[in-house]
Formats: structure tokens, C-alpha cells, sequence
């Protein structure tokens, strides 16, 4: 009887939050998982306990979030892979849940970050300092849960198949949590995770997405541009010829010239606006991953690092050359890029390289660099 009765206040429970749009009675509508729990039980990711409950903060075994992440896969996205989730927001993710970030307002308190600081340098070739997933990847690498490709490369825009995902997963909890389950990453923690991925939202993790707040800024000619915590990008000052005017949609790294500016999209495709007189906002179809806008022309770095350059060609900063790349800056009338090997050829021992003005170009040190800039110059217009 005593049993019948529990039942029996469960269901009226449950049936009387599902009337109120709630559909477990133990995940309120004010519960930081809310959202995400309602949207995996009408895809059916989780179907919850035979009792009708979800338990949000119980701890997560490993064998229910694999299970999680395979029905993903098999439910929602139909198929073994999608470019949607990459193996770059794997290691996001996973970095996520290691720091206490990926609970959203309301939630318990958060444990106190164990991640190590991201190595100086960087460990793959492919992942630069200035790839949104650099720290995670610096990270995941560290503490084993990936160990790269053969080739040493971690390709981080590769699409993530349902395998790996998995694997990843159960690396985490061994080499990291060192156990089947922890109090730190709950069955509602996997559900913020997976509408994450699913929402296209899971590269700003952790970050503040409201429209104050801002991951990335660049300072142009007479104008200024910056990305706003949910991927839109502002725009301000001198607006002569429509640099300032910035495009709708979210992007992921912007750069402001001498009269246009140039983003990368979410979807990595380029963007650019403004002062079109030389072609300088002719951006090039393709993915990238990298952009820089100089006085009069542009640079950006391709999926597979290699450099296009393109508008005012004056003293030849818009010819790009061969080889693959980490980092690119235009500058007034010259352009600068880090190589992904150590030489510019057989014989100079020098990741540098630079084109262009012959005065901006020569005596280029013959060290190692990590990051590079560019300047302007004080000619307005070359022609």
C-alpha cells in the first residue's frame, strides 16, 4: 500500500508539472538544465527513470553518457559524423566540464578548476594560439585524453564521428576523473552538453553570450570592430564607406583595415565590407580560419593553412606565398605570416616570412615567433 501511495503522488507530481510545461517534477522550469532536459526528452536522448523523475544532479556514469552521446548521434543526427561537432568542440566541451563552466546560471556551485595551464607554444601545428578550441585542445593533450594523428596534427575542424566521441568520453573518465562517475559532472551537466552541440552554441562555453559582452577586438584605420559574447560582431567610428556597417549572423574573428573590415563566419566562410575600390573586400569562397585586413588589401589563412591574399597589389602584398601558415597580419602596403615549418627555404632557418613594401619586408629577424602584427603607413592611398 505504503509502495501504491508513492506511485501514486509521483504520477499525480509529474502530471501536474507536465501541465504547467514541466515535464520531469524534480527539474523546475528555474533549474539551470531546464531547457536542455526538456529538449532531450523530446528528441528522445533521456527518457528518464521508470518513476517518473530525471535526477538532474546525480552524478553521471560513464556507461549513461556514452549511451547519451551514441543516441545523439543515432537520433539527432541521423548519422555516424556531422561538420556541426568537430573534434575541436570535443576538447571544448570536455575542457568544460573539467573546469566547473559548462553549468549555466543556477547552478550548484562549480569545483575548482584541476586543468593545467596551456603549455607555452604550441603542441600541433594545426591549432594555433588564436583557434577558439587552442586551450582546450593544449589541454586535452596534456592530460591524455587525445593524443593527435600520426602525422602530428590534431585537426580541429575535422568532424567528430560518433567513435571518437565516444572514446574521448571514456578517456575522460579514466585518465581524468579516475572512476565511473563523478559528483562533478551530473546527468544534467550531459544534457546542457548535448543541446550545446546541437544549438551551435558550444564554442562560447562558459562565456557570457549577452550583447555587453565582448572575446575579440581590432582596431582600424579610423574605425573599430569587435565580436560580442554571442558572435555578433559591432562596429564603430569613421563609416565614409560602410567599414563600420557590420553584417548580421555570428562570427568567430574579425579585423579592421584602413576602410573595410573582414570576419570569419560561424561557418568559417569570410565576410567582408566596406571601401571596394582595389577588390579588398572581394573575399574568396572557401573555409578559413584566420583573417587579416591591411590598409588597402586583405589576407587569410585557409582550412588547410595555406594563405589567399587579395585587393591592392601595388608592391605585391596581395601575392601570397606558397606553403602552410599559423598566423597572417596585413599591414600598409606589406603583409607578414608565421610558417608552420621552421624555413622559407632549404637553406634560412626562419618561420617569418613577409611581402610587399620592400621597406616594411627587409631586415625580418631570423627568430622564432608565435604571434605577428603589422603597421600601417601614413600614405593614404598608394595611387
Amino acid at each position: 500500500m505504503i509502495v501504491a501511495l508513492v506511485a501514486g503522488v509521483i504520477a499525480v507530481t509529474a502530471t501536474t508539472a507536465a501541465a504547467q510545461g514541466q515535464r520531469f517534477p524534480d527539474v523546475p522550469a528555474d533549474h539551470y538544465a531546464f531547457g536542455a532536459v526538456e529538449w532531450a526528452a523530446e528528441v528522445g536522448v533521456t527518457l528518464g527513470y521508470p518513476d517518473g523523475t530525471f535526477r538532474p544532479q546525480e552524478p553521471l556514469s560513464k556507461g549513461h553518457a556514452v549511451v547519451f552521446m551514441e543516441r545523439y548521434y543515432d537520433e539527432i543526427l541521423g548519422a555516424d559524423e556531422s561538420e556541426d561537432f568537430t573534434r575541436g568542440d570535443m576538447m571544448v566541451l570536455l575542457k568544460a566540464i573539467n573546469d566547473g563552466t559548462l553549468r549555466g546560471a543556477g547552478a550548484p556551485d562549480d569545483p575548482a578548476s584541476t586543468a593545467p595551464e596551456a603549455a607555452e607554444g604550441q603542441r600541433f601545428p594545426d591549432v594555433a594560439a588564436d583557434h577558439y578550441a587552442f586551450g582546450a585542445v593544449e589541454w586535452a593533450a596534456e592530460v591524455g585524453v587525445t593524443l593527435g594523428y600520426p602525422d602530428g596534427t590534431f585537426r580541429p575542424q575535422e568532424p567528430l564521428s560518433k567513435g571518437h566521441a565516444v572514446v574521448f568520453m571514456e578517456r575522460y573518465y579514466d585518465e581524468i576523473l579516475g572512476a565511473d562517475e563523478s559528483e562533478d559532472f551530473t546527468r544534467g551537466d550531459m544534457m546542457v552538453l548535448l543541446k550545446a552541440i546541437n544549438d551551435g552554441t558550444l564554442r562560447s562555453t562558459g562565456a557570457d553570450t549577452g550583447t555587453g559582452a565582448f572575446k575579440a577586438v581590432t582596431a582600424g584605420g579610423s574605425h573599430s570592430c569587435a565580436i560580442r559574447g554571442d558572435g555578433t560582431v559591432a562596429c564603430w567610428g569613421y563609416n565614409h564607406d560602410g567599414q563600420a556597417d557590420a553584417p548580421s549572423g555570428t562570427f568567430k574573428a574579425v579585423a579592421a583595415g584602413g576602410f573595410h573590415s573582414c570576419a570569419i563566419r560561424s561557418d568559417d566562410a569570410l565576410a567582408c565590407w566596406g571601401d571596394d575600390r582595389y577588390g579588398q573586400t572581394g573575399a574568396p569562397s572557401g573555409r578559413f580560419r584566420a583573417v587579416a585586413a591591411g590598409e588597402l588589401h586583405s589576407c587569410a589563412i585557409r582550412g588547410d593553412d595555406s594563405i589567399a591574399c587579395w585587393g591592392a597589389n601595388l608592391y605585391g602584398q596581395a601575392d601570397a606565398p606558397e606553403g602552410t601558415y599559423k598566423a597572417v597580419a596585413a599591414g600598409g602596403f606589406h603583409s607578414c605570416a608565421i610558417r608552420t615549418d621552421d624555413s622559407i627555404d632549404d637553406s634560412v632557418d626562419d618561420p617569418i616570412t613577409c611581402w610587399g613594401n620592400p621597406g616594411a619586408v627587409i631586415n625580418t629577424p631570423p627568430d622564432v615567433f608565435k604571434a605577428v602584427a603589422a603597421g600601417g603607413s601614413q600614405l593614404r592611398d598608394p595611387y
